[in-house]
């Protein structure tokens, strides 16, 4: 028999997990996709941790220069901590159902003891006031930022260069639309009027 606690306190440990729940639910609006996805990146910061609290845990989502993956990891721990309180007290449900007393005590210790890490991320969330806490985050690099270190002229010069070659219609049509080598490939339907000309793009999202 499992003797941590007793069974009252265990009955108040999942009615306060319940209530934790209550005021910070997981996001309905996010994919099951998105929901598995954060609660394996809970998973691995946990395991980064040195050990298994909210401190330890905090420390490995700011273990990043970037500030995407902080915001991400502080997504992934928030919303992975509601969905893994959910997932276990519908777990310890199952085994109160079945008269499994010594399951039901050792899952309700294991809920006692991530509801216990979730309101202390919470709070170390709130003093962080949702800001990046990292000193010099590496910048992030973007299509725009890179174009920025070409010559002034890069759009000219490649039409040059592809001038004799069976790329320029290529080039030009996408110089217009804008669209990406993939849409290319699906196919591009133009349509010449006397003054207009349509251009249908498969999109390919």
């Amino acid at each position: 028999m499992i003797d941590t606690f007793s069974t009252l306190d265990a009955f108040e440990i999942v009615k306060n997990s319940r209530q934790w729940l209550k005021n910070h639910p997981a996001s309905t609006e996010t994919s099951e996709k998105t929901k598995q996805e954060y609660a394996r990146e809970l998973m691995r910061l946990i395991s980064k941790s040195e050990e298994y609290d909210a401190k330890n845990i905090w420390a490995a989502i700011c273990a990043t220069q970037k500030k995407t993956t902080f915001q991400k990891r502080k997504v992934a721990a928030r919303d992975g901590c509601s969905s893994l309180i959910e997932k276990m007290l519908r777990s310890q449900d199952e085994k109160q159902r079945n008269k499994d007393q010594d399951a039901w005590l050792l899952s309700v210790r294991s809920l006692n003891r991530i509801t216990t890490i979730a309101k202390d991320l919470h709070s170390l969330l709130e003093a962080s006031k949702g800001a990046c806490p990292l000193e010099n985050p590496v910048r992030k690099s973007s299509k725009r930022s890179m174009l920025s270190s070409l010559p002034h002229d890069w759009r000219e010069q490649m039409l040059a260069h592809l001038s004799l070659t069976p790329h320029k219609p290529a080039f030009l049509l996408a110089a217009v639309t804008g669209l990406r080598p993939i849409e290319m490939e699906l196919g591009v339907t133009l349509t010449l009027s006397e003054r207009h000309m349509s251009i249908r793009i498969n999109g390919a999202k």
